[in-house]
Formats: structure tokens, sequence, C-alpha cells
């Protein structure tokens, strides 16, 4: 879920944190074009594929590697 804030300066600050995701922020001049982005980015980040995530501790290990390969060979594999 993005938190939207209004800074001292008038601009609106988006930020979004998921976990397995980095924290994503923007600076906007409207509502609701943070609104618009925040809600464009989540839509984003839950297309995802699990395999494809982040490690809690920003470290890929052996088998995480493999997962996200395996994940896209099958991925090319069913497009060929």
């Amino acid at each position: 879920m993005a938190t939207i804030v209004k800074n001292a300066s008038g601009t609106w600050i988006a930020v979004i944190r998921k976990a397995g995701f980095p924290t994503n922020a923007k600076t906007f001049r409207l509502k609701k074009y943070a609104e618009h982005w925040a809600r464009r980015t989540e839509d984003e980040m839950a297309r995802v594929p699990d395999s494809l995530t982040y490690c809690t501790s920003n470290r890929w290990d052996t088998m995480t590697l493999y997962r996200v390969y395996s994940a896209q060979i099958e991925y090319v594999k069913r497009i060929e």
C-alpha cells in the first residue's frame, strides 16, 4: 500500500513499501498524479512472480538465482 503525503513546499510524495521489493518513492505536483503512479506501480509489483522478487536480505543466494533462471527459461519456452 502506498503512502501519499503533502510536504512543506506543497508537493506530494508517494512512497511504496512492499515486502520483497526495494522502497520506491517519487514526488509529484498534484495528488492525483501521485495516486495514479502509486496505483500503477503497485499493479506492476503484483504482476511480478514471487521467484523474481528480491531476497529480504537484498543478497541473492544460489537457490534464488536458480529459481529466477528457471522461471525466465520457462517463460521463454512458452513464448516460442
